[in-house]
């Protein structure tokens, strides 16, 4: 990543961090982090970085919105308070803490990094990229309708560079807490005659662009949609055994598939051709696939990229449970 200045940011920043108190459930629950997220980036739409670890959440946002950063206290306290009553939860269950401001644009570009390496810091992933509940997949373009963009984040910092989001990963995930000379970049799946990639796969990977649950398929929208596209796109043409693991009919396979939809697609086909951006939310707050598939995954994306494997910080990935 190019140097950057320490000159007050003209985009003023605030860090912001929610947590939870020891009977509250797990931010990282899918129907409690799915309304968070939501209800998080109506209130906030001009964050820098976002990420949720199972009883903290921090947030870098600019103050698009807010006449001062004095006003942004409230706001996140009302949002507890909406949390609280929402999920029928104790007083006190979670508690928003004192914003702290991030002043020059090292400060930015440092928290943005600390923030995307929560889940690894917490021994939670060896990958930035392996945790559903973080921009930083945002940031490579894995999500459909991204909260955080690239083009945001690089204009924020100040940095002119079309492959920013390239530089910016190798940036992150370089760190102790995940693999030593970073990990590879994610590349989207390519072309084939016949399909390479099991449908299990193909449901991971359409729930992690619409960063929704693997049982997303089940209901119309976005999660289904993306699914049957890239099911087609990768060779499952038997409709029949389309409809059936959407719980559909075949008539709205055939509909679905006569869509022209590249904004599902596009992420989609880059979460299929990485299996760490197949770590979805599952029932129970669980991830899926586990700990040690994701390591496993990145091991080879790094022996495609012509990385040795010897570049592990953490020894043999096989040995992580």
């Amino acid at each position: 990543m190019p140097t950057h200045r320490t000159q007050e940011s003209q985009r003023a920043a605030l860090l912001l961090k929610v947590l939870a108190g020891p009977r509250c459930p797990s931010f990282c629950d899918p129907e409690i982090g799915s309304w968070l997220w939501r209800t998080l980036r109506g209130a906030f739409p001009g964050t820098y970085a976002v990420c949720f670890v199972h009883h903290e959440i921090h947030l870098v946002t600019n103050l698009v919105g807010f006449d001062e950063a004095i006003d942004v206290r409230p706001r996140i306290c009302r949002l507890v308070g909406q949390f609280t009553r929402k999920f029928d939860l104790h007083v006190g269950a979670a508690t928003a803490m004192n914003p702290q401001e991030v002043p020059t644009l090292d400060d930015l570009c440092h928290w943005v990094r600390e923030v995307h390496l929560l889940p690894c810091r917490a021994g939670l992933a060896l990958c930035p990229l392996a945790w559903p509940f973080s921009t930083h997949r945002d940031l490579v373009g894995a999500v459909v309708d991204p909260w955080v963009s690239a083009a945001r984040l690089a204009a924020a910092l100040e940095i002119d560079d079309a492959d920013f989001s390239v530089g910016f990963h190798e940036h992150v995930s370089d760190d102790l807490s995940a693999v030593h000379g970073g990990t590879p970049y994610p590349r989207a799946m390519t072309a084939s005659l016949f399909p390479s990639r099991s449908f299990n796969s193909v449901v991971n990977a359409a729930a992690g662009a619409t960063r929704s649950i693997a049982t997303g398929i089940r209901s119309s929208g976005p999660t289904r949609i993306a699914f049957v596209l890239l099911a087609l796109w990768h060779g499952w043409r038997n409709l029949d055994q389309l409809a059936l693991l959407c719980r559909c009919s075949r008539r709205t396979i055939l509909r679905i598939s006569k869509l022209d939809r590249p904004e599902l697609l596009g992420p989609a086909r880059l979460c299929l051709g990485d299996e760490r951006l197949q770590v979805v939310q599952v029932a129970g707050s669980g991830m899926s696939p586990d700990a040690g598939t994701a390591n496993e995954a990145i091991r080879r994306a790094r022996i495609i990229s012509g990385l040795a494997p010897s570049a592990w910080q953490q020894g043999d990935p096989d040995d992580l449970s």
